[in-house]
């Protein structure tokens, strides 16, 4: 079974909080992945000139202070009712995002990992993110084969 890394957990919270915890997008997803700064998928983002200003003013978010001032809840537990198809689970997965989740275990599992990273969460926006985060991705030359070549450079990095 393949688990989240540490940073992608971190993502995946930020990006509910981003949405009030109502419900985590494509678009929350990228810009969570550029506000943790860290990780393969964020380093390729930067690489290309995707900046968290830049998608900030792109996606349409508030303000990182505002976003940070709002109050924790139970991302977790509200997480696995949505995936349980429970009834009262207080964060949702626009349905792009659910796919989105899944080609990212897809991707990590055809690429030999044993873990879902942010590079992964990156490749499942490439597959199936909203126009707003391709047009984004796109414009900027950030396609599948990109992310993927330069992943083993990067791990290499990232261990020594």
């Amino acid at each position: 079974m393949l688990k989240l890394t540490k940073r992608a957990v971190k993502v995946l919270e930020l990006a509910a909080k981003s949405q009030h915890y109502e419900r985590i997008t494509g678009e929350s997803i990228l810009w969570s992945l550029l506000y943790e700064g860290k990780g393969i998928g964020v380093q390729v983002l930067q690489d290309a000139g995707i900046t968290l200003a830049l998608a900030q003013e792109q996606l349409h978010f508030a303000p990182v202070e505002e976003i940070l001032s709002r109050p924790e809840r139970n991302f977790w537990q509200s997480l696995f009712e949505w995936f349980s198809l429970k009834r009262g689970a207080e964060v949702s997965l626009s349905p792009d995002t659910r796919t989105c989740i899944e080609h990212a275990a897809i991707a990590a599992r055809r690429l030999g990992h044993d873990h879902i990273g942010t590079e992964h969460l990156l490749l499942g926006l490439l597959e199936c993110g909203s126009a707003p985060v391709m047009h984004l991705l796109r414009s900027y030359n950030i396609d599948a084969q990109k992310v993927e070549q330069s992943m083993p450079r990067r791990l290499t990095k990232q261990r020594e």
